[in-house]
């Protein structure tokens, strides 16, 4: 529109009159159903809240030794300066760090040695500070939950990477008629109703394909846990505490490992898988395609889940493809040297349900 010359004007208007002539072919066309889904969260956002963030030392961390390198009155004035309930850079600690390093001074933040910058803490404590819920999940720029951010960087990470087509479906899409159509699933969220969680495992059972990340449907609608899906797909992990994510380019490695494609790191969170159910009895079903650094699972697959598969990642494997301007080209992006600095997991992941949808 600001070109000087107009010369576009033509070309824009020849285009309209070619889609105009082509409307009554197009207009009554849709989009056809996808075979691979992701559950849209829903019943897990009743149960995000401060107690669960990970920097808060006023409460499962209080006394820790994180909280105690701070100090008290660093702890406090980061609390008020960085939180948003006291007029704070809504949940961006980052740009709190760096608005206020007088006031950070003063309260005698600890400082890298070497560097003279703030102690990386900071920032991790500073993460676990804002709102939580379904009015933080609504503004995909800023902060979320870890499993709602994981929803929007696997969308794109299959979506526009892969070139997978991939649907969002809500609880209600949890039933028999539903998941009947579609060859693969993937759950992020930790709390899922029973009854769509034994709709899954019959799905499975069937002939399904179902993929989760660290912390998903391991609690009912009332955050009651519940092992419905991991007695069905013989993959168990440890309850871990849910993580406010504000920026995913500032989120620390949790840990490295390697895997079927490499070396990958694992971002923000990392659960422990505890048990494979049924590995003593019969492990020819399990497959491990990745490991922590300590030679833990990663990457845990199951292709014998009646006549489906599961596949489970004890982390969160696209979180940092929620970083990628969608409006500008970036070929870095969707190559393979860049696809695989991003995250050698996600690859994998893409990998593992375009073999579901041969």
């Amino acid at each position: 529109m600001h070109e000087k010359n107009h010369s576009l004007y033509h070309w824009i208007g020849q285009a309209s009159r070619m889609i105009a002539d082509a409307e009554d072919l197009l207009y009554p066309g849709t989009m056809p159903d996808s075979d691979v889904a992701i559950l849209f969260p829903r019943s897990s956002w009743l149960w995000d809240n401060s107690t669960q963030m990970s920097g808060s030392c006023t409460t499962e961390k209080k006394g820790s030794p994180e909280c105690a390198k701070l100090g008290a009155e660093c702890v406090a004035t980061i609390d008020l300066y960085c939180s948003t309930e006291a007029g704070g850079p809504p949940t961006m600690c980052s740009d709190c760090l760096a608005a206020w390093p007088a006031k950070l001074s003063q309260a005698n933040c600890p400082k890298d040695a070497a560097t003279g910058a703030f102690d990386s803490a900071l920032l991790s404590y500073c993460e676990g500070l804002g709102p939580a819920g379904p009015f933080s999940n609504e503004d995909q720029g800023s902060a979320s939950m870890d499993y709602h951010a994981e929803v929007y960087a696997l969308f794109r990470a299959l979506q526009q990477v892969s070139n997978i087509q991939v649907d969002l479906i809500d609880e209600d899409d949890l039933t028999h008629k539903r998941l009947s159509a579609l060859k693969a699933l993937i759950i992020t969220e930790p709390d899922v109703p029973i009854e769509g969680q034994t709709a899954v495992a019959q799905w499975v059972k069937a002939g399904g394909s179902l993929l989760t990340v660290t912390g998903a449907a391991s609690g009912d609608r009332y955050n009651q846990p519940t092992d419905v899906l991991s007695a069905a797909t013989g993959i168990a992990e440890a309850p871990r505490p849910r993580k406010m994510i504000q920026w995913t380019s500032k989120l620390a490695a949790a840990d490295t490992g390697s895997g079927k494609l490499g070396d990958f790191t694992a971002f923000g969170v990392r659960g422990n898988v505890t048990e494979l159910h049924q590995f003593s009895q019969s492990g020819a079903g399990f497959k491990q395609l990745a490991t922590f650094s300590d030679g833990s699972p990663a990457i845990i697959q199951n292709t014998a889940v009646g006549n489906g598969m599961a596949t489970h990642f004890a982390f969160l494997p696209g979180i940092r493809f929620r970083n990628q301007n969608p409006y500008r080209a970036d070929p870095h992006f969707v190559s393979p040297i860049g696809l695989r600095q991003l995250s050698i997991a996600s690859a994998v992941l893409a990998e593992v349900i375009a073999g579901y949808t041969c």
